[in-house]
């Protein structure tokens, strides 16, 4: 249905159809990371194994759909469409993962995560909560712009090109066992949001002369913004709450991200991408050295905030190892 709303020009009725389709899909997130860590022992370790072969299929799909030449293109949804029926049935076949209250009745206080909300009474975790709202500013910018920003620039095939970030998300994804036993998890943040800093610095200098280089570099940090962050993120909400919160304390996660984090984000960075970005083409790439400072400098009021405020309550003991014999430990840190 999304792509005919397209054909005909009704923008109202592609707004309200997505929307609908996002109620659908957002929970899939915190779904595959509760079936996930429910299946794992070893999350540290395990969970970026199992979280890396999402982004290999998305290089898989970027370049499909820009190889194609659908890249800015409604047939890119149908294909969406056809790929969903595929997945739905492959589901039947992940490991059985009973739900936690089945055969309980229904509560009001289930579907509002009102124990899971119990985790923002831990400081830290709060911190991290308000700090990863505002880092989706960039983040909305990011998925929002950088396909419009990269064609001002003068770049073809924008959909192969932003693979680069995909191939970069591998590697880091791979690294975060081996840099979460040296930096633990404040500095895995700390990194995440450097990053950030960045990209979006490196964006904005590198706009108005069309410095590729620069792209490349912006576009091959996001290993570090994504996984150093939001799938280091997930990690820290699993180890930080109780053994009965967990699937609900992913589904939290998801809500301030996705949710309202993209929700905040896109209205923000929407409003400066208004009021900065008036040309097209060559004649904007000045303008679009405005609009990448704004988030970098958000990015680095967030990593200050961040530093001063946030303390790593999770140390690691001897090893990278987590299992289901530190909830207890973790329970009494929250505490």
């Amino acid at each position: 249905f999304l792509p005919a709303q397209i054909y005909s020009g009704n923008a109202t009725a592609f707004l309200w159809l997505m929307f609908l389709y996002m109620l659908c899909f957002n929970p899939t997130y915190s779904l595959t990371n509760n079936i996930s860590f429910y299946n794992i022992k070893d999350t540290v370790k395990t969970f970026p194994l199992v979280r890396v072969f999402g982004t290999i299929g998305f290089i898989f799909a970027g370049l499909i759909i820009g190889g194609l030449g659908y890249s800015g293109s409604p047939v890119s949804i149908q294909i969406g469409a056809f790929v969903s029926v595929f997945f739905g049935l492959y589901c039947f076949t992940l490991p059985n993962t009973p739900a936690p209250a089945k055969g309980k009745s229904l509560a009001i206080r289930d579907l509002l995560f009102l124990d899971a909300f119990s985790l923002l009474k831990n400081r830290y975790y709060l911190v991290f909560i308000i700090c990863t709202v505002l880092l989706f500013i960039d983040h909305a910018a990011y998925i929002s712009f950088s396909s419009v920003f990269l064609g001002d620039v003068g770049i073809e095939n924008v959909s192969s090109f932003l693979t680069i970030g995909q191939v970069s998300e591998i590697v880091f994804m791979l690294l975060i066992p081996i840099c979460f036993r040296f930096l633990g998890f404040k500095y895995m943040f700390l990194a995440g949001m450097v990053a950030w800093i960045l990209r979006m610095s490196l964006f904005a200098f590198g706009a108005p002369a069309s410095v590729i280089t620069f792209m490349c570099i912006a576009i091959a940090l996001h290993g570090l913004c994504w996984d150093f962050f939001f799938v280091t993120g997930y990690i820290y909400t699993d180890k930080i709450a109780e053994a009965k919160v967990k699937s609900q304390a992913q589904g939290l996660l998801i809500m301030f991200t996705q949710g309202i984090g993209m929700f905040v984000g896109s209205a923000i960075a929407g409003n400066i991408f208004n009021h900065t970005v008036t040309a097209h083409g060559a004649a904007s790439l000045s303008q679009w050295k405005t609009f990448w400072l704004y988030p970098a400098g958000i990015a680095t009021l967030v990593a200050i905030v961040f530093l001063l405020l946030f303390k790593d309550k999770i140390k690691e003991k001897k090893s990278t190892s987590f299992d289901r014999k530190d909830i207890e430990e973790s329970e009494r840190l929250q505490a």
